[in-house]
């Protein structure tokens, strides 16, 4: 291995972290092009290696523990990957290191990194969402990961805002970087003109969990029983899949889809849809909306953490009035009711998303 400019690490497996990881470096490489010499570190184990590999960058796919076999096996891995790590960041000695998203192993390994080089943390959540995994775990080693960090990058002004107030010695380290930013990185073509006799497609996607408001979209819906005017998929898989298997099963408008989804999926799902609905009852942001403004597909979404801030605020989408039942239940109507407008929305949605991308100073953030 070769000393390198920048490397980007991430040993997550899936999900929307693998996801970002790659647009992160794909966002580098467009905009050095051969003068940087660019490194993407990820896992064996990462459902996005395929197209990992297909961004033609030096790539170091590190082995997981977790396919060691034994419990003994296991710790071996681990000792091995601990003493790999720090023998390659020494010899590549890397200008920067930007860690995209909290992982497993990227605290304590992070002190392995040398001072000299500068450590990039991108914080999605200020704090763990209700109802995730290791809660504790997630906070404490993203705590320290920050306290390390150069450079900290909030995805929104909703995050940094929460960053600032409990993280206060990171301000003047802290910087905001979209997310949006990092979403309109593919060709796109303006929607048509479409009957607008039809049912509007309306999609919930993404993991299903407590903090994205299964509960309150099924009390939404419930006034529009009898209408049959609208159609809803609910994609995605996740703690609350036996609630949504159980509290949509009698609406005969919606299609249950509550299975782990590939990327391919979950964009072709979005693109065939007329409307995301995104019913947060809590949120930092959320990469479902920028997937869908790339693809022409506009969001309804309640006014919690930087959702409204992605949709600009109603230029590229609805804002409910409230997070309650009453107002996502308003805000469907009135798709539903206005279907010019939706069409409009449609027609402003990558727009959006590209304006963003252009304002956006990449350099600027990691500097």
């Amino acid at each position: 291995m070769h000393r390198i400019d920048t490397l980007v690490w991430f040993w997550g497996r899936r999900g929307g972290g693998p996801v970002f990881a790659l647009k992160f470096a794909a966002w580098l490489k467009e905009l050095a092009g051969a003068d940087q010499h660019l490194m993407l570190s990820i896992s064996e184990t990462n459902e996005e290696l395929a197209a990992a590999r297909n961004l033609d960058l030096p790539l170091a796919v590190e082995p997981d523990p977790r396919n060691a076999g034994s419990a003994l096996a296991k710790a071996q891995a681990v000792l091995a990957m601990t003493g790999r790590f720090r023998r390659d960041i020494k010899r590549l000695a890397p200008r920067r290191v930007i860690i995209p998203m909290n992982f497993a192993f990227a605290w304590p390994l992070v002190h392995f990194v040398p001072r000299s080089s500068r450590v990039v943390y991108v914080v999605h959540d200020d704090t763990p969402h209700p109802g995730d995994y290791a809660r504790r775990w997630q906070a404490e080693t993203q705590k320290r990961l920050i306290a390390r960090a150069d450079r900290v990058l909030a995805l929104s002004e909703a995050v940094a805002a929460e960053v600032a107030t409990h993280h206060p010695r990171a301000v003047d380290r802290l910087k905001v970087l979209p997310i949006n930013a990092f979403y309109a990185d593919r060709p796109t073509s303006p929607r048509t003109a479409d009957d607008i006799q039809r049912p509007l497609a309306l999609l919930f996607v993404g993991r299903l969990i407590a903090y994205k408001g299964l509960s309150l979209l099924r009390a939404a819906l419930e006034p529009l029983r009898e209408r049959r005017d609208w159609q809803l998929t609910i994609a995605g898989h996740g703690p609350d899949k036996a609630y949504a298997d159980e509290a949509f099963r009698d609406l005969p408008q919606v299609t249950l889809k509550t299975e782990w989804l590939s990327q391919a999926e979950l964009q072709g799902l979005i693109a065939s849809a007329d409307m995301l609905v995104c019913p947060y009852v809590e949120a930092s942001q959320s990469a479902i909306i920028p997937e869908g403004l790339a693809l022409g597909t506009p969001s309804i979404v309640t006014p919690v953490g930087a959702l409204p801030e992605q949709v600009g605020h109603g230029e590229a989408g609805i804002v409910a009035a409230a997070a309650t039942a009453e107002a996502l239940a308003e805000a469907i109507k009135g798709a539903l009711d206005d279907r010019v407008q939706v069409h409009a929305l449609q027609q402003r949605a990558t727009a959006f998303i590209l304006a963003t991308r252009a304002s956006t100073d990449l350099d600027g953030a990691l500097a």
